[in-house]
């Protein structure tokens, strides 16, 4: 398993990116958390396969108006059992 950190900047906090990306996690088998952060951004902590978190990050810069997205690899740390909405 692989994880990944995104910071998501642009229009989206109160466009139901947070709901939308737990949705499509559960979907892919991705687990992890979304979260805003001060300043308008979201972060979002992901683990899964590396083809199902590229599908994950597809979809959110398919459906939301993402000005810049960081991501950042690594290898899965965190022991998830799903993905929350914090």
């Amino acid at each position: 398993m692989l994880g990944m950190h995104l910071t998501l900047y642009g229009k989206v906090q109160g466009v139901g990116l947070r709901r939308s990306a737990q949705i499509e996690a559960a979907r892919l088998h991705i687990v992890g958390y979304a979260r805003n952060l001060p300043g308008g951004s979201v972060e979002i902590y992901a683990s899964g396969a590396k083809q199902d978190l590229e599908k994950f990050v597809d979809f959110l810069q398919r459906n939301f108006e993402i000005g810049e997205c960081k991501i950042k690899w690594e290898e899965a740390e965190k022991d998830f059992s799903s993905f929350s909405i914090n």
